[in-house]
């Protein structure tokens, strides 16, 4: 797990500890935390989503109530050498689920100087996609396209 990816995680889980402390006191509760990596590859590149988060489900005045947060970080990996990339100059990238769909759009002006790409993390309240779903991926670069999916790698 990368630096960046624990103290995402960390900051997430405290602020939903805390907030959810505060909202809940010591209610009857059940929480169910997911921290999911999500990995496959093509020809040319290996994909990569992190999935941290948690839903809270509990009874209050009788009405059963249910809350979640979640972040996710996404990022690919080129399979060849950096040398490869020197003409790269565009590189579009989407990760798609049943239920969400994430693209992001890169110009390179100079030959890029390694072959991982972060291409963001992003989070918030709200459903979770079907853990078990795989997500698809789909990579263009200067003209060619990819697609593949990544799986859960605890199933």
């Amino acid at each position: 797990m990368s630096k960046k990816k624990t103290v995402f995680s960390l900051i997430g889980s405290i602020a939903f500890v805390l907030i959810t402390s505060i909202v809940m006191g010591d209610k009857n509760k059940e929480i169910k935390v997911h921290d999911y990596t999500y990995v496959g590859e093509s020809k040319h590149w290996r994909g990569e989503y992190y999935l941290r988060g948690e839903e809270i489900f509990y009874e209050e005045d009788g009405v059963f109530r249910a809350g979640s947060w979640h972040n996710d970080q996404h990022r690919i990996i080129y399979r060849g050498k950096v040398s490869e990339l020197k003409s790269l100059e565009h590189l579009e990238v989407t990760f798609r689920t049943s239920t969400r769909k994430s693209k992001t759009s890169r110009t390179f002006s100079k030959p890029p100087k390694d072959i991982f790409f972060e291409l963001g993390s992003g989070g918030g309240n709200g459903n979770f996609v079907n853990l078990k779903d795989p997500i698809e991926v789909e990579v263009i670069w200067d003209g060619q396209l990819e697609t593949f999916m990544l799986y859960r790698d605890d199933l």
